[in-house]
């Protein structure tokens, strides 16, 4: 909030600095800019070394000294006493200036409210409120001064209420305070602060008809929050008469933007509310539901809800109060933890057999509330009735799907009740399974579970698992063996054999192994038992299999791959997936009538038509990067009609071809391909990332606005994310020159959610530099794939990950940044360690945490593209990106009237984890080794 709140400060610095009588010049105006875009990525204190650097520069600059004092008000550098000196130095300065009153005003008013200031609270608020006066004087259009002194009327009212004859004065100074939100939301009908403010300042006037208009105005505007829900929840009950549907709307809208378990009990209640004829039986739940939420203890929380749960009867006694299944649930959340932590087991288990009672009461608000299902799985296995915990498992599965460890815990109880192991060490192997460490010491924690556990079929088949991809295929086979005389019929246990034992060539007992597993959907079975068949009848050498699984491994180098591929293929000529890997090789290469040979011989070879398939396609993908336009579109629409079940291949082939068709100029085609593709429910929108989707905007074939093609919003919708225009940082002029599009419309078409949450933007950046529009470039570059990653390289590395795969992504997002160098030149700067690529230098200075790029000779600099070369055909050299310096700024463009034009990346060192530095490391080594 306090970020948003530093952020209208600084919008506002440009035009209030035009209105003085000598202006700052530009460059005064540009460290106001870079702060405002170091502060839109949540860079605060970047930005404030940016702004006191100004200040050193332009010591008379008021843009500046606005800029650094209202970046005190934000979260994250909140120093109101520093905000609050130096807006007193600017309006002792000028005191006319309408900002900084208004500054000075809200720093008084957040000194007053600080406890520390107890002595000086009375001094602070009148200061707030003539400096806030005084701003709304002078700058009658601003609506924040009106909106603080509107809260600064509430909450004095709420001081005196206390007092004797406090009701009234309370009354006063809200009436008092909505005015002031009315004013202000006459400036700024969108202003949600103040509609918030003056909505709850409405409920507290008991006039809930114009509270719940100003939230629904709300939820058109940004949505409904938390906040929201909550306080529409209580002026659903405030409207006369009550309105418990609504009630029950906004409690379940809570309970899923805050799904604690009270929201869902709530949620739950007020649906049942909503359905009673009883009103006054409604509002008393809602009463006892509160006052349960607030329960001083845990007797006093069973204390409120003893009416309405079960209970043993007198002989005679009716109940007074109906059996209510939430409460009946609060009570058994309650009995079930008071259960865990009794000592004597005779305890425990009366005990959860009473939560056990409750649970069965509560079953039939399960749907809502999954964790009675949950509870009553844990009850009964902790009773050891193995059977009803299963079932109750599976439901709690099938009832929250985020439960990842539902399914885990159902499967293990036929393990419990044939004592193969106990609860305690499942749960151990859970943990051992998700916790991030060392693979190699999960290995050695697993064996050592495994020694204590030796009969747990699938803790023996995840350490097999473990193992094959280490490569130790002796351990993995012995693991695999010891689960299968335990278990003989586990699909994991024969599947992890089967494939060992084809690791290591022997093929016939692995097609005897593979061939008993019952479960003919595994595609991974289907594909060795293929393998295995075409071995053992001499269609396929086990040799030449070799060498192709070989060349696949992530790790090989293309020399290499290419070697291991021909050997292959001299061993068998018709070895299908050879010739496309060795096809795919060639035309990266750009030795197209080799690969279009290569994909001929596999389409001769292929034996279904899931293989005639995927040649027509690589003899398709041959054909549209020679330029062979028609031949690509035909063999794309030959390879579409010949797959029959992979619709998202489908709908791949649906838009190559699309896009083939469009570099030919058949427009037409084109339209009625995405037609064909959306009437026939094929969802192309993970392809709509490409940047050919931008020319196809630009050509009105693909709409995002529902004006040209209808194609866009069912392809958008649930896929595409919108970019906020909050962030925008500069102009964006030459992306919608260049698309025809506007600039938030293209980014919503080229971000599309990717493996893993990251989010990959794939646009041309050749013509953003020649039509010089690097801020533009910077915040398509650093917003879209190199922000994202900030958070997620300090995961652990998924198991089986090679280090090397892992940092990936990581350095070629890095590396993007330092594409746009195109077109800068002649930059001096000092430096501590420097390397160079491409005819530049990259110079990083530790102590000032910048790096710098200096441009020779026109060359492009590429920095930080470790092992991208030999994986991505990168088409500039790489530069060696030292291990400990990641990007965690942005790309800031001070662009002067002329050149050269300075690209400043500002970085800090990473606080890598040791198992994150290795992985940087191995990448490095790798990088080296295949240099020399």
């Amino acid at each position: 909030m306090r970020i948003t709140i530093a952020l209208l400060f600084l919008l506002c610095i440009a035009s209030l600095a035009a209105a003085q009588e000598s202006p700052p010049p530009a460059a005064d105006i540009a460290h106001v800019n870079a702060a405002e875009r170091l502060l839109a990525f949540e860079r605060p204190s970047l930005a404030e070394r940016r702004l006191k650097d100004g200040l050193k520069q332009y010591p008379g600059s008021r843009a500046i000294q606005h800029a650094l004092a209202s970046l005190y008000l934000g979260d994250e550098l909140y120093n109101p006493q520093e905000a609050y000196d130096r807006y007193r130095r600017l309006v002792d300065s000028d005191g006319d200036d309408a900002q900084a009153h208004a500054g000075l005003g809200e720093a008084a008013l957040l000194l007053a409210g600080n406890p520390d200031n107890t002595d000086k609270r009375e001094e602070f608020s009148k200061q707030a409120s003539g400096h806030l006066s005084k701003a709304a004087k002078l700058a009658p259009n601003q609506p924040r001064p009106l909106y603080l002194l509107g809260e600064m009327e509430r909450t004095a009212g709420f001081e005196l209420a206390s007092q004797p004859g406090g009701a009234e004065q309370l009354r006063q100074r809200l009436i008092a305070a909505r005015r002031y939100f009315e004013a202000a939301l006459a400036l700024d009908p969108a202003y949600t602060d103040v509609l918030f403010a003056l909505a709850e300042t409405l409920l507290q006037l008991c006039d809930a008809d114009n509270a719940v208009k100003h939230l629904n105005a709300i939820a058109s505007l940004e949505g409904e929050s938390l906040f929201w829900h909550e306080l529409m929840a209580k002026a659903s009950l405030c409207l006369d008469p009550p309105s418990y549907d609504l009630f029950m709307r906004s409690c379940i809208g809570a309970m899923k933007e805050d799904p604690r378990i009270e929201r869902q009990v709530m949620a739950a209640l007020a649906k049942r509310a909503a359905s009673l004829d009883n009103r006054t039986l409604a509002s008393e739940l809602i009463m006892v539901i509160r006052s349960v939420d607030h329960a001083p203890s845990a007797a006093a929380r069973m204390e409120l809800l003893k009416p309405y749960i079960p209970r043993t009867l007198k002989e005679g006694e009716e109940r007074e109060r109906p059996v209510v299944p939430e409460f009946c649930y609060l009570a058994s959340d309650a009995v079930f933890h008071e259960a865990m932590w009794a000592q004597d087991g005779d305890t425990r288990k009366r005990l959860l057999e009473q939560a056990l009672t409750f649970l069965e009461a509560a079953r039939d608000i399960e749907e809502l509330i999954p964790d009675i299902a949950r509870l009553r799985a844990v009850a009964n296995m902790r009773l050891e009735r193995y059977e009803p915990a299963r079932t109750a498992f599976e439901r709690t599965a099938e009832l929250d799907p985020s439960d990842s460890d539902a399914l885990a815990y159902a499967r293990a109880m036929p393990e419990l009740a044939q004592g193969r192991l106990t609860v305690e060490q499942f749960e151990q192997f859970l943990d051992i399974r998700g916790v991030a460490m060392q693979q190699a010491e999960r290995i050695h924690q697993l064996e050592g579970l495994a020694a204590a556990a030796p009969q747990y079929v699938a803790l023996r088949a995840f350490l097999g698992d473990l193992l094959f991809r280490n490569g130790d295929f002796q351990r993995a086979l012995e693991h695999y063996t010891a689960a299968l005389e335990t278990q003989p019929d586990s699909v994991a246990a024969l599947l992890g054999k089967g494939r060992t034992l084809a690791r290591i060539g022997q093929w016939k007992d692995s097609l005897t192994t593979l061939k008993q597993i019952k479960q003919s959907g595994s595609e991974e079975a289907r594909y060795w038992m293929d393998i295995g068949e075409r071995i053992e009848t001499g269609t396929l050498k086990a040799e030449a299999f070799a060498k192709y699984h070989e060349a696949q491994h992530p790790a090989q180098s293309p020399t290499r791959a290419k070697e291991c591929l021909d050997e292959a293929l001299a061993l068998t000529p018709a070895f299908f997936e050879a010739l496309i890997a060795r096809a795919e090789l060639a035309t990266k290469d750009k030795a197209f009538p080799l690969a279009g040979s290569l994909a001929a011989k596999a389409l001769a070879a292929a034996r279904n038509d899931k293989e005639k398939s995927s040649a027509h396609g690589k003899l398709a993908d041959i054909a549209y990067a020679s330029n062979d336009l028609p031949g690509a579109a035909s063999g794309f629409r030959l390879a579409r009609e010949l797959e029959r079940d992979n619709k998202e291949r489908i709908a791949s082939l649906y838009w190559l071809e699309a896009m083939s068709e469009f570099r030919s100029g058949n427009h037409v085609k084109v339209h009625s391909l995405l037609r064909e593709a959306t009437d026939s429910n094929i969802a192309i929108g993970p392809f709509i990332a490409r940047p050919e989707a931008v020319e196809l905007i630009k050509e009105g074939l693909l709409s995002t606005q529902g004006r040209s093609f209808d194609i866009a919003p069912r392809v958008l919708k649930g896929q595409v994310l919108t970019f906020h225009a909050e962030l925008d940082i500069g102009s964006t002029g030459a992306i919608e020159q260049r698309t025809g599009a506007s600039f938030d419309v293209v980014l919503r078409v080229l971000s599309t959610p990717a493996i893993d949450g990251i989010y990959e933007l794939n646009v041309s950046f050749e013509g953003l530099p020649q039509i010089g529009d690097f801020s533009a470039l910077a915040k398509l570059t650093f917003t879209m794939k190199v922000s994202p990653w900030f958070g997620l390289v300090e995961q652990p590395v998924p198991d089986g990950t090679p280090g090397y795969l892992a940092a990936l992504p990581v350095t070629q997002a890095i590396g993007e940044l330092f594409t746009i160098a195109r077109g800068v030149e002649n930059i001096e700067t000092p430096f501590l360690w420097s390397t160079s690529a491409a005819g530049g230098t990259v110079h990083l200075d530790h102590d000032y945490e910048a790096c710098y790029l200096k441009q020779h000779d026109g060359g492009g600099v590429v920095m930080g593209r470790i092992a991208i070369d030999d994986f991505r055909d990168a088409a500039n050299p790489s530069a060696l990106h030292r291990p400990h310096m990641r990007a965690d700024a942005l790309v800031t463009l001070d662009a002067g009237t002329n050149l050269p034009r300075e690209v400043e990346l500002l970085v800090r060192r990473s606080r890598l984890t040791e198992a994150e530095d290795d992985v940087i490391t191995n990448v490095m080594s790798i990088t080296l080794k295949r240099k020399d």
